[in-house]
């Protein structure tokens, strides 16, 4: 290889370095400007909503009106004293709803647990592999806490 031409390949390869470096300086760019503007979005709907909420209750005050603002979580035990003017469907609404999201959770935990038991042979592999002097954690194939830890 001669010298003009080793110039030539440096040449290239700086070229397209720097074309890399542009590109990964633009990616970093609309990284960072997702980063600030998901939490923006975000928190501006609360405060959108926390504002629009002490508006109505802002122009409910000092008036009389027909308007009763209330939780109603009492409905579901006791919906003849809690809320007389609501249909029962909606208490009933109310315990499916909360039965679902209890069910949901247990359902997750059970598969958090199996998916865990499942990756722990590889997971301890994978320590061995790093540092064969390892000790262990002490926590359970499931990744719950020993017993006797408790």
């Amino acid at each position: 290889m001669t010298k003009h031409s080793k110039v030539e390949q440096l040449e290239a390869e700086l070229s397209s370095l720097k074309n890399e470096l542009n590109r990964v300086k633009a990616n970093c760019f609309w990284d960072n400007v997702s980063k600030i503007i998901s939490p923006a979005i975000k928190w501006g709907a609360l405060a959108f909503i926390a504002v629009q909420g002490t508006t109505a209750i802002g122009y409910l005050s000092g008036k009389t009106t027909d308007a009763t603002i209330d939780l109603k979580a009492s409905a579901i035990f006791n919906p003849d004293e809690a809320c007389a003017n609501w249909p029962y469907w909606i208490a009933a609404l109310s315990a499916v709803l909360c039965a679902t999201a209890i069910s949901y959770g247990f359902n997750q935990r059970t598969l958090r647990k199996n998916t865990i038991e499942n990756l722990a042979g590889y997971k301890e592999k994978y320590e061995k592999m790093i540092d064969p002097n390892r000790s262990t954690s002490g926590l359970l194939g499931d990744g719950s806490t020993h017993p006797k830890d408790r």
